[in-house]
Formats: C-alpha cells, structure tokens, sequence
C-alpha cells in the first residue's frame, strides 16, 4: 500500500515547502503546520474505479491549537493512483489556504475583510478576516471555468450566519456538485464536522446559480477569523 506520508511529503515540496517527517505526521516547520494524512475508506466506484477517501487531521498553533481534520477523495482503477489524486487534491486546495493564513501571505488565498460597522444586515457580529483558498473546479465538457475563486464562497455567504455570529476560528469546506438535470447537491464542513445546517441554506442559495447543462463541481477551502 502507498505510504501516504512520504506521498504528502512529496506533494507539498512540489509546491515549494520545506516539509518534516516524524513517524507517519508531516511537519511544515516554518508555519507549525502539523498533518497526519489517514486512509478513512476504499470503496467501489462505477467503470470499475475505486473511491478512496483521505482523512487528513492537523494542528497549527494560532489557527487550530487544539487541531481540525479534513477529507478529500480520489478516483481511478488503482487505490494507489486515487489516494494520490486524493492527496493532490488537498495539497492543491486546503493546503493553500492554510498557508497563507498561518504565515499571513497572500500568495495563494483571496483576503476579505468585513467590517461589523460597515454592513448593512445582520449577517455577522464584529469584524472578520476571511482566507478564501483556490477553487477547485470542474465540469464535464472541457469548458473553462466561468467562476472566480470567491464566487463559491461569496454565493454561500448568507448560509454561513450561524459560523459569523460565533466569533471563534472556523475552517470550512465548501463543495457544490450539479448533475446535467440541474440538480444541486451539497458537502459543507466545519473544522472537519458535518454541518446539515448549513447545506440547507447553501442548497437554497444554491438555486439561483446558473446552470450549464453539465456535470460541475466547486471546491473551496476556507478560513474564518475574527479580527
């Protein structure tokens, strides 16, 4: 079986981190980053593919002290090559954000700040930085993508009330997938958990988004802090 540590590893040095391994925890010393990548399920997948799904758990002393974890998914014939799409996955979309939230650069993330004197609803209470990481998205024709890196984010604003009155460091995963028939499906996660609140609201936000008529999905991975 792939080690998935050395895979992760690899990963994050192509993006040009300088990485740690101690037993199976990767280490980005410069920021604390501490990531343990996990095999959380193998399953079967149609065209005879395998869906194998990573569990990725990790701490950093200012954003998440007492640590979060994240999932993402690959697919493909071999559990090998899908747990690497997985890992790609992670590396190319959460990882991003993380980093620069925890180094305070700007060179992957969109900053947003809202300010609690500037708005005009009830949307949050006090004023909040957002790190928006890259968008991860695909659709089934070959097109290119008609989406900013916010837009996922910025459309599901209004869903996330809830996380933006709770003034404490959220990190949230937002994934979106349309079938060709326009139907809307939706994974929301807060620090690691399940939020079937949240989905509820983003799905009735979600219907106002154009549809293409194909299969696309939206990923992001996002920070919450309260400043």
């Amino acid at each position: 079986m792939l080690d998935l540590s050395d895979c992760l590893a690899a990963a994050i040095q192509d993006i040009g981190a300088a990485v740690e391994r101690h037993d199976d925890v990767i280490t980005i010393p410069d920021i604390q980053l501490h990531i343990s990548p996990q095999v959380s399920e193998v399953a079967k997948a149609p065209n005879d593919h395998k869906r194998v799904t990573i569990y990725f758990g990790f701490s950093q002393p200012a954003l998440f002290p007492q640590g979060a974890f994240e999932y993402a998914s690959g697919w493909h014939p071999s559990a090998d090559d899908a747990a690497r799409q997985a890992i790609a996955l992670w590396t190319q979309v959460d990882l991003p954000t993380l980093l620069d939230a925890s180094a305070g650069r700007r060179d992957h993330a969109v900053w947003l700040e809202f300010d609690d004197k500037k708005q005009r609803n009830d949307l949050f209470s006090g004023n909040w930085l957002c790190v928006v990481g890259p968008l991860n998205y695909q659709r089934f024709d070959g097109e290119a993508s008609p989406c900013c890196q916010t837009c996922l984010f910025s459309s599901s604003l209004a869903s996330l009330r809830p996380l933006l009155h709770d003034r404490r460091i959220w990190g949230l995963k937002l994934f979106a997938f349309r079938d060709e028939a326009g139907v809307l499906s939706i994974d929301c996660r807060v620090n690691g958990e399940h939020r079937p609140d949240l989905e509820a609201a983003m799905l009735r936000d979600g219907e106002s988004w154009k549809h293409h008529g194909i299969h696309e999905l939206r990923r992001n991975y996002v920070i919450l802090e309260p400043i």
